[in-house]
């Protein structure tokens, strides 16, 4: 029988943490033989702690997480504070919701002497790749971030004038501008492709109703100079979130005009609609009970992006402009929403809820393997790409108040911020457990 190395048990963990659910069940066989396999060896050589970290790799892979945990346990036994051991280990408390074991081991690793060689591993196993930063300032609320297409201004609405207004900012967050002013709420800017103008929300001619939550919205036109706009929809209806199509001739928006039901507006089904904006023509895009969210334009404007509550959840759907009828194209374990495009057309990010908590997303479009981009304790919320795709705009409360921040998709997170993060996990975790705890 071959000799297993600690190398060999590096590379093996490295494809198993590559595999997706499709790959684990085309191979579960295989494992199981592995398994068997790897008994024999340790049978015949166990005092190796690589043999047993490539068992607990094994039953990792075969979601058997208490026998993982024995196997690295032992592999930790025989060599204390080995390094591959811990990270696996880890990474099983990870997915098991044993978060303050997880991160102590985590901790454990990156004190270590060679412990940032593993920086990258282990901000992939939390799902914060990448370095995050404010771009946004101040104590009041600012939210639903947008960037131009010359990448040199972002769109957002903020509260720092006690309502809801539409301000614009450099991308650096300076040289900052108010560009709507009404008493209403304007809210949801969006840049059009031509980087002057933009679309927005607003509550401003609701007359019928008088209860903040029962006013609805009117999907509006504005420029950067702040001195025109012009009214789009006008219904008595409920209509937000709008989008422009690559060529700006078009706009996305959801409403929910199609359900003349007498409920209360929250429990209305909503649909896609589009608007031609030379001729002023509406037309439905989506015909479906439930929920949607707001999507965006494929990159040729020649089919959609949203999400639709479908099955019980919400899922990301995808629909050509022809009559064909939306297809599922992905969808977690919990909501996920706010689906926005890259601007090659290969990428998309989203929004999800896995559990109590919100985070950011990102999936390749060709594979639609789906890669976790923050991990705070947060509400982390409506993403969206800068003009050449290196950075994800979004809106977060981690601070106490709604800022916006920019995740960079070319920088890695470094040791240093990675173990900031860790240590406002494990108070978060700390927190969780001491809550779950009391009588």
């Amino acid at each position: 029988m071959r000799r297993v190395s600690l190398a060999l048990a590096v590379l093996i963990t490295y494809l198993f943490s590559c595999a997706g659910s499709q790959s684990l069940n085309k191979k579960e066989k295989e494992l199981i033989d592995r398994v068997e396999e790897l008994q024999l060896v340790i049978n015949m050589e166990p005092t190796n702690p690589a043999n047993h970290i490539a068992l607990g790799n094994a039953y990792s892979q075969l979601k058997k997480f208490d026998q993982a945990i024995k196997a690295y346990d032992k592999a930790l036994q025989l060599r204390p504070g080995l390094n591959e051991a811990l990270v696996q280990k880890g990474f099983v408390l990870w997915q098991t919701n044993e978060q303050k074991k997880a991160l102590d081991a985590f901790k454990s690793v990156l004190y270590s002497p060679n412990g940032q060689t593993y920086t990258e591993r282990i901000a992939n196993i939390l799902g914060c790749p990448y370095q995050i930063r404010r771009v946004s300032d101040g104590k009041w609320d600012n939210a639903f971030p947008t960037c131009s297409a010359d990448g040199q201004w972002i769109l957002f609405q903020s509260n720092r004038d006690d309502n809801w207004e539409i301000y614009l900012m450099g991308s650096d967050g300076k040289n900052l501008r108010r560009l709507t002013h009404n008493q209403a709420r304007d809210e949801g800017p969006v840049f059009a492709p031509d980087g002057r103008t933009f679309a927005f929300t607003s509550t401003r001619d609701d007359s019928i109703h008088e209860h903040l939550e029962d006013l609805t919205r009117e999907i509006y036109l504005g420029n950067l100079d702040g001195n025109e706009e012009k009214r789009l929809t006008d219904s008595p209806s409920d209509d937000w979130s709008p989008r422009f199509s690559p060529t700006g001739q078009e706009l996305l928006f959801l409403s929910d005009r199609s359900d003349a039901r007498d409920v209360p507006m929250s429990e209305k089904h909503n649909n896609v609609y589009e608007l031609s904006l030379q001729t002023g023509q509406i037309r439905q895009l989506t015909n479906s009970m439930g929920g949607k969210a707001l999507g965006d334009y494929g990159k040729q404007g020649k089919e959609i992006y949203f999400s639709a509550n479908e099955v019980g959840s919400f899922d990301i759907y995808t629909k050509k402009l022809s009559d064909k009828p939306a297809k599922r194209l992905l969808g977690s374990e919990g909501e996920d929403v706010g689906v926005r495009l890259s601007h090659a057309g290969d990428k998309i990010v989203f929004f999800a809820k896995q559990g109590e908590n919100y985070d950011i997303y990102l999936a390749h479009l060709d594979s639609l393997q789906i890669h976790r981009l923050t991990c705070n304790a947060a509400v982390d919320a409506y993403p969206d790409f800068t003009a050449d795709d290196s950075r994800v705009l979004f809106h977060s409360d981690h601070d106490g108040s709604y800022q916006i921040y920019a995740i960079d998709l070319v920088t890695p997170v470094q040791g240093k911020e990675l173990l900031e993060i860790i240590s406002e996990l494990d108070k978060n975790a700390v927190a969780v457990q001491e809550t779950s705890v009391k009588p």
